[in-house]
């Protein structure tokens, strides 16, 4: 503002607060009036007069701090950003604006942004010993840790839990970060404290805990955590679907490989060698492809199917489990070739064998209607089901594969399935169906 523009605006100030008492009180009653409110009013009209920025910044933070903090849609949290550049603009010595615009690139998942701006707001902000700002700088480290900067959040991180916090998220997020430092022993108590804290997301954590003990080769550790975390997550959505992403690339698929094999109440092998080879193929540059590598060489090595009670039966024939599993082992290297264009794919293979039918019997005589007859259950009978081939895609990993890859893995499958020398149905009207599952070599 011009020196000669401040001149008339505090001049017209003085004008109107300096009105005579005697016209005033001519025009209007006495009233009662509040000094310390009139002081006030006052002051906030002279600091907006000389100030008029401030007005407009705190009118752009407080305009926009709903549309981050409640409402997250990317396009609202997109637009409201734009505005809080103007706010920063205006009075870039402040902290709240960028605190605030921190918070929404945390909410696009803009790391370095994220951790640029959060990092403004920590250096500005006012050291209050009773504001210690604590959910902005765990934001803070979990933006750094990131954004890449990872001893720049243990730091972060480390600060908050030697101030005597016993917050379990934030003893989480500096066990993972330590995990991707490589300091496992550190990673294995932080991550210890944060399972066994009740606010915490302790299923998480747990397995979290489980990958730190199995890269230190703590297999008997990492199973116990693995159960733990099962306990808790049964369905595995916190590792496919977490709320935010894992340290890493492909961490996720790291410890899905490690669920279904100590985890899930049936190991499934093959479900685990397809999410080490996947996490192998993307973590090119991982410090722990050689503990993974370790895994799928194990896993290779293994006859599949690996337990004959993995094959689902039923419809009332008996079923020599040991035979069944003998054949299908017999023919897995060749039906695995048909899967060697359809990498990260597993296929579900269900054979059906039927034994002879007995002869039709006669119709029954005609007999009386019975007046109750829609009122009963009536018998019925059960024929068993049609002998042949299903092949499906495994739901556990529904990979991106080229239909036309997919369905030619399929009729390659189809004919070596059938020809499994399965044993026969012997008894009458009666069936046994065979489920297994096949993945690439």
């Amino acid at each position: 503002m011009k020196v000669i523009d401040k001149a008339l605006v505090l001049g017209a100030l003085l004008i109107a607060t300096a009105s005579p008492a005697s016209a005033q009180s001519k025009k209007y009653p006495p009233v009662q009036t509040d000094k310390d409110r009139e002081a006030e009013e006052k002051s906030r009209v002279w600091e907006s007069a000389l100030h008029p920025d401030q007005h407009s910044y705190e009118d752009l933070v407080a305009a926009n701090e709903g549309a981050i903090t409640r409402d997250g849609r990317p396009e609202r949290v997109k637009v409201a950003i734009a505005e809080l550049d103007k706010a920063v603009a205006l009075q870039p010595r402040r902290h709240e604006a960028y605190q605030l615009r921190g918070a929404g690139y945390d909410r696009l998942q803009d790391w370095a942004r994220c951790a640029k701006d959060l990092e403004a707001a920590d250096a500005l902000a006012p050291r209050d010993p009773d504001d210690p700002r604590f959910e902005h700088r765990r934001r803070l480290g979990v933006c750094q840790a990131r954004a890449g900067t990872l001893t720049a959040a243990e730091q972060t991180l480390a600060k908050l839990t030697s101030a005597g916090t016993r917050d379990g998220e934030t003893w989480m997020r500096l066990g993972e970060v330590r995990i991707a430092l490589g300091k496992l022993d550190e990673a294995i108590t932080a991550l210890t404290f944060a399972a066994n804290d009740a606010d915490t997301a302790q299923a998480t954590a747990r397995w979290l805990l489980a990958l730190a003990y199995d890269r230190a080769r703590m297999p008997s550790q990492a199973a116990e955590a693995l159960a733990a975390a099962y306990s808790r997550d049964s369905g595995f959505s916190l590792l496919a679907n977490p709320p935010q992403p894992f340290l890493g690339v492909a961490e996720s698929d790291y410890m899905l490989g490690l669920a279904y094999g100590l985890a899930a109440p049936t190991p499934r092998p093959e479900v685990q060698l397809i999410y080490f080879q996947r996490y192998l193929r993307l973590a090119v540059d991982s410090p722990w492809r050689k503990r993974a590598e370790e895994h799928v060489k194990e896993l290779r090595v293994l006859e599949f199917p690996e337990r004959k009670e993995s094959l689902k039966r039923g419809h009332g024939a008996a079923l020599d489990l040991d035979v069944a599993l003998g054949a299908i082992r017999k023919g897995m290297p060749a039906m695995r070739q048909c899967m060697a264009k359809t990498p990260g794919t597993i296929l579900t293979v269900m054979i059906t064998r039927v034994g002879p039918r007995s002869p039709t019997p006669p119709p029954p005589p005609p007999i009386r209607p019975d007046p109750f007859a829609g009122r009963r259950p009536q018998p019925r009978m059960t024929l068993p089901p049609a002998a042949g081939v299903s092949i499906t895609q495994d739901p556990v990993i529904l990979a991106a594969v080229p239909r036309a890859e997919l369905d030619a893995a399929i009729r390659c499958l189809e004919p070596l399935a059938d020809k499994l020398k399965l044993p026969p149905v012997k008894e009458k009207d009666s069936a046994y169906a065979v489920t297994f599952s096949v993945v690439g070599p």
